[in-house]
């Protein structure tokens, strides 16, 4: 997602979600995951992400 009501919305959902793009802190930290980018991500990059106990940020 790439704002706060889209992240609110999936975790409504009950789903886990990735923030992704230029947010402010309080924003991405909403997330349960937040690249800056999803250029040279794969979809395992994303599954990792948004897996309880992983890492929740890639700063590439």
């Amino acid at each position: 997602e790439d704002a706060l009501p889209g992240i609110r919305a999936a975790h409504a959902a009950g789903l886990r979600c990735a923030a992704v793009g230029a947010l402010q802190p309080y924003q991405a930290a909403a997330a349960d995951a937040y690249l800056a980018s999803l250029d040279g991500h794969t979809l395992d990059t994303l599954s990792r992400l948004v897996t309880r106990g992983q890492e929740r940020v890639i700063h590439e």
